[in-house]
């Protein structure tokens, strides 16, 4: 990924994991890695990122580790955003929270989830990961993602995204991103 870029992406919460997995092997998508995040969002001392619709976190994938901005989303049924991110060192990872802890950054509720990456060698499909997504407290849900690095490219992107949900039957998009559900859920 590029210094600066684009993410695409959708995502839908699923009923049956199994059936989303058979349709994405029918299309020649392979189960490639499966990974356990540990996200850490952080607060920014003076502006509302709920506000601003921007979101800032450390996250763990692993033994890796990476720093993300993720700025406004677009207008649109599909989540269209820059997203700037950085390897960081994941032994680090302390100070790293140290260093925005010190900056006035808060820690908000940890987002914990077992994702299984999907891909597909086919050129129709060479840049799209579908990820299957257990997320702890929350369930099951899929994403169907595309990072790009030309603005000029979101319209295709989007397109294929949702081209790509429909084959494989998700259709109950949701729109919200795991933390903002997580807090809702651990508030009533």
């Amino acid at each position: 990924m590029s210094a600066s870029s684009w993410e695409v992406e959708l995502k839908f919460h699923v009923q049956d994991s199994q059936l989303i997995e058979q349709n994405l092997m029918q299309l020649g998508f392979v189960e490639v890695e499966v990974q356990v995040h540990e996200d850490r969002y952080l607060r920014h001392p003076s502006r509302d990122f709920t506000k601003t619709d921007e979101a800032f976190r450390i996250r763990r994938v692993n033994d890796q580790a990476m720093v993300t901005y993720k700025g406004p989303r677009h207008a649109g049924p599909v989540k269209t955003r820059e997203e700037i991110e950085l390897t960081i060192d994941a032994s680090q990872l302390e100070q790293w929270h140290l260093l925005v802890s010190r900056l006035g950054f808060q820690q908000v509720v940890p987002v914990l989830k077992t994702r299984r990456v999907f891909q597909c060698n086919s050129d129709q499909y060479a840049e799209i990961h579908v990820t299957l997504d257990e997320v702890q407290q929350l369930g099951s849900f899929a994403e169907i993602e595309i990072v790009i690095a030309q603005a000029e490219e979101l319209p295709n992107a989007e397109q294929r995204v949702c081209q790509l949900a429909k084959l494989i039957g998700l259709e109950q998009i949701q729109p919200r991103s795991y933390l903002s559900l997580l807090l809702e859920k651990l508030s009533s």
